[in-house]
Parts: C-alpha cells; structure tokens; sequence
C-alpha cells in the first residue's frame, strides 16, 4: 500500500458510530439503543476477519437518524441504521468487499492457534 492510499491515521477505512444520547422522555438516540455494545462486538468481528488493521471505529457525533439507531456511517460508502449483532456480518462483507475493489485482500489468521482445542 502506498502512503497515498491511506488515510492520514494510516487506515483505508473509517467507520463513524453514533453513540450519542440524548436526555428527555421523547428523545430518541443512539446510545440506549446498544450503540456501544455494538462498536464492542463490530471491533471484536473485525479483529476476527483481520479488518481491523484497515478500518478505523471512530465514536463521531450524531449522524441524524435518530429514531433508527444505533447508526453506523462507512465514510464515503455507506450508512447503517438499526445496526444489531446480525447486521455486523453484512457490514464486514461490505467492507471485505471495498478492500476487495482497492486490492487487498485481508488474510483470515488460523483460529486454531488461539481458540482452544475441543
């Protein structure tokens, strides 16, 4: 990868998520929603697909969709509303496949030397 290829912080992708909360009783945001539980599981999905040295989480500000949280943004790509645990693997196909279009083609490391035998 040439220097021109990454970002400033050295990433190929950033992935804006919402984790802004709101205060009131008719306040919708993303954070009650599971925001952060799901920048944890979507960070742990990356370290096992072996995206993560390509896309960086960054908690940004509200992305404005409130009532559809929690809200994912795929800068320049793509945005995610309603993101759940069986939404994260649609979103990393989506960014193997951006990878995939620049080139790369991150490799799956062998679980078998870190998960325990059986």
């Amino acid at each position: 990868m040439t220097p021109e290829q990454q970002s400033s912080s050295g990433f190929r992708l950033r992935m804006m998520i919402c984790q802004t909360r709101r205060i009131g009783i008719a306040t919708e945001s993303c954070a009650p929603r599971g925001a952060e539980d799901m920048t944890q599981a979507l960070q742990q999905e990356l370290i096992l697909r072996n995206l993560g040295p390509w896309v960086e989480l960054q908690v940004g500000p509200c992305l404005g969709y409130c009532s559809r949280g929690p809200n994912m943004r795929l800068v320049g790509h793509q945005l995610y509303h309603g993101v759940t645990l069986g939404s994260l693997n649609d979103i990393c196909s989506d960014i193997i496949a951006i990878l995939a279009a620049q080139g790369i083609t991150p490799s799956v490391p062998d679980l078998t030397e870190i998960l325990p035998p059986i």
